[in-house]
């Protein structure tokens, strides 16, 4: 939510307003026209303004009191365009990860992290395991096969409740890429490699798309390395 905040800061300088002033300001007023003062702290304000953290409704309101602007309706547009530029660079890693392009990966990954704390739990998931999604990719290619397994597995772990939740899910998103690296790490450390003649049936039976492709590819290249 940095567009957000910056567009508090900016409001908030424009009327001249230090941050004390416009938390005594959301004081007096709330206590003025709702009988009973409310507060945000410097630090909160702080963390909003720089888009480290999601304001609550309640602040919203409070700070649209102080700043005497409807920020209800500028979250709501920037919470959607946030949200367009998420699930874009979400369709964008698997892209990558085949291209092998990790400099692309390394801006996706900032820019993940720079919106990790600032959206609803399920998102927040989604992001953090694309996270790991990329560092698991970068180790493996690095030939780090303990890290890239350590990463992968993060994500491994929540897929046994995903599958009796969504086969298809499972079958179809990013899962099927940690899914790959996760076994192909494995088997690396081991001195293993996969039978060329043998996929992990989850892949051979997945639906046919990027993910798929680029499970595919991990697998084979783990046959080139061992």
């Amino acid at each position: 939510m940095e567009n957000f905040g910056l567009y508090i800061k900016n409001t908030r300088e424009s009327l001249g307003l230090t941050r004390e002033d416009l938390i005594y300001k959301i004081e007096y007023l709330s206590e003025y026209y709702f009988a009973e003062p409310e507060f945000i702290s410097t630090s909160t304000l702080a963390r909003i303004e720089h888009g480290k953290i999601l304001p609550s409704l309640k602040q919203i309101d409070l700070l649209s009191l102080g700043l005497n602007a409807d920020l209800l309706q500028i979250y709501s547009k920037s919470r959607v365009q946030e949200g367009k530029k998420i699930k874009s660079i979400i369709k964008a890693i698997p892209f990558a990860i085949k291209k092998n392009d990790i400099k692309k990966l390394i801006l996706f990954k900032n820019f993940l992290l720079n919106h990790h704390n600032t959206n609803s739990m399920y998102v927040y998931k989604i992001i953090n395991d694309h996270i790991l999604l990329i560092d698991s990719y970068m180790f493996f290619s690095r030939k780090d096969y303990k890290a890239a397994h350590k990463k992968s597995s993060k994500i491994i772990y929540n897929l046994k409740y995903e599958t009796k939740l969504d086969h298809t899910y499972l079958k179809s998103n990013y899962n099927l890429i940690a899914y790959s690296l996760h076994l192909a790490s494995a088997h690396l450390m081991s001195g293993n490699s996969f039978s060329s003649h043998k996929m992990p049936d989850r892949i051979i039976y997945s639906k046919d798309n990027i993910y798929k492709k680029v499970a595919i590819e991990i697998i084979k290249r783990s046959y080139e390395i061992s």
